[in-house]
């Protein structure tokens, strides 16, 4: 049985996993093989390693590189995966520093209104953990944790950073015809990731106009089995990838402890791609 799974954060990022970790977790997986991609915020800080700890695994496991980029769409953050990018391009990973330095300037806005509001917390609790590493909002939910002003992650983020809580703060972030360039100038072909988490902001009809004006700007995949999906999910998507031409993926978004409730290759238990996906997806990548 082949193991299937594009969408994937660690330390480099949000995840809680070292990238040599994750690899470590995926070798322990029941399964012949495993193609994996490792896809952090705004940054590929994480994919030597990872590429250097698959080498070394028992399994035989296919690693493609990717990143995962914020942009905005219509005033809406949406994220766009790169797969199969060149990850040590100098001009991607120039222009993923920049989109970093816009996360570290909205992490300098919510420390300081949460400690206008009397909480003991500064930058220095939210360091990167290396360099080139994205920090973000589940770095200052983990300080705030530690800090005993909450238990978990989750309530850090229900109760103080949420889009609705009251340190909330917005960044600048690219549109998405800039993400999908740059992700092609390296090599790399764009997937839109989990496009049903924008119910929130827009109707059907309006990501049915998503998916086309981004298949127009040269967007060649979507995220079609992800964590969370019902079948009548997956059937909306299907139609979006056959209408607009739009190459199939599985991701299952896992972040380790930050997400407890997601695992490797299942997500929630219910992210179940077809056999042949795995097969597209190698021949597409290798």
């Amino acid at each position: 049985m082949t193991l299937l799974d594009l969408h994937m954060h660690s330390t480099a990022s949000d995840g809680t996993l070292s990238p040599s970790a994750l690899i470590g977790l995926i070798s322990s997986a029941k399964g012949d093989r495993a193609v994996t991609a490792l896809t952090d915020h705004d940054t590929t800080a994480g994919i030597d390693e990872y590429i250097e700890a698959a080498e070394k695994s028992p399994m035989n496991i296919t690693v493609i590189p990717g990143v995962e980029i914020s942009t905005d769409y219509m005033g809406e953050e949406i994220h766009i995966l790169g797969l199969g990018i060149r990850w040590n391009d100098e001009n991607l990973n120039r222009r993923l520093e920049d989109f970093r330095h816009s996360r570290d300037n909205r992490n300098i806005q919510i420390i300081n209104k949460m400690k206008a509001a009397g909480f003991d917390i500064s930058l220095s609790d939210i360091h990167p953990k290396k360099r080139g590493a994205a920090v973000a909002r589940p770095d200052i939910a983990r300080a705030l944790v530690n800090k005993g002003y909450c238990k978990t992650v989750q309530e850090a983020f229900d109760r103080y950073i949420s889009e609705d809580g009251p340190f909330f703060a917005d960044r600048i972030m690219p549109g998405p015809e800039t993400v999908i360039e740059l992700i092609k100038s390296a090599g790399g072909t764009a997937v839109l990731a989990h496009i049903l988490q924008y119910r929130k902001h827009f109707s059907d009809d309006e990501l049915v106009t998503m998916a086309r004006s981004l298949s127009e700007a040269g967007l060649e995949g979507i995220e079609t089995y992800y964590s969370g999906y019902k079948s009548c999910d997956i059937a909306f998507i299907e139609e979006l990838a056959s209408e607009f031409g739009l190459f199939r993926t599985a991701g299952s978004d896992y972040h380790g402890s930050n997400k407890p409730d997601i695992s490797l290759f299942t997500g929630r238990g219910d992210l179940n791609p077809p056999p042949e996906l795995a097969d597209e997806i190698l021949s597409r990548f290798t």
